[in-house]
């Protein structure tokens, strides 16, 4: 049986990933990835940044009307609501693991990757990855030469507040909306980190402080649409 994929758009545009200098290095000179189970992000403690803790929740139900219920034997009414119920995986369950990147289109030539969100949470490194669909390309091939199931798509946002029903690895509440996000999701056979090498991205990609992007503006090469950056002040019509 061949590795089940699902197909996705081509993607114009770049990848952002923030971390440990380190560790965005091994990124750049080896293509390191590094996929975390969905249950870590669901227990870390910054929900508003890479902690969510919907992240391993598989249905919603929300409940916004106030619920009248019997207070023992007087019968005094009680009033609590909204309520939300929700149904999630077993902290020992397998239910995938996750890759995640910040995404800039490039018909927006300015780049602002803090809305919505805090300078001071996000890491001080970056690699700006210039050919997103060259970059989902060689993760694709790496992970099918594995023989591994995956999905990569773009993350779809709801107010979780007012949603109802199931949702999928690819859904996450409007306060991430800021992220952009776009992620590779794999099935793991086990509960545990999993890792893998593309080949270096210095091709595509450049690492620099994310202080950096605040100057940086984007711009279209010919017809390919292959993504370039370069200082803001200096951009110059195409």
């Amino acid at each position: 049986m061949g590795t089940k994929v699902k197909k996705t758009k081509k993607v114009t545009g770049c990848f952002l990933k923030f971390g440990e200098k380190q560790h965005l290095e091994s990124l750049l000179k080896k293509g390191s990835i590094f996929c975390r189970p969905m249950h870590y992000f669901a227990n870390l403690k910054d929900e508003n940044f890479i902690g969510d803790k919907y992240e391993t929740v598989f249905a919603i139900k929300n409940i916004l009307g106030k619920i009248e219920y019997k207070n023992g034997a007087d019968f005094k009414p009680l009033y609590i609501g909204p309520l939300q119920q929700t149904a999630s995986y077993f902290p020992n369950q397998i239910c995938g693991n996750l890759f995640c990147l910040y995404f800039h289109d490039i018909s927006h030539q300015v780049l602002d990757v803090t809305a919505g969100g805090d300078i001071d949470h996000i890491k001080e490194w970056v690699i700006l990855i210039i050919d997103a669909q060259e970059f989902k390309n060689r993760i694709e091939s790496a992970l099918k030469f594995n023989n591994m199931e995956f999905e990569s798509r773009f993350v779809e946002y709801e107010d979780f507040s007012k949603y109802n029903g199931w949702k999928s690895q690819f859904k996450k509440d409007i306060g991430f909306t800021h992220q952009k996000e776009f992620r590779f999701w794999i099935k793991c056979p086990v509960l545990d980190d999993y890792s893998f090498e593309i080949g270096s991205i210095e091709d595509i990609a450049r690492l620099m402080k994310s202080e950096e992007l605040k100057s940086m503006g984007f711009k279209k090469i010919g017809s390919d649409l292959k993504s370039h950056f370069e200082k803001q002040n200096d951009l110059r019509s195409v």
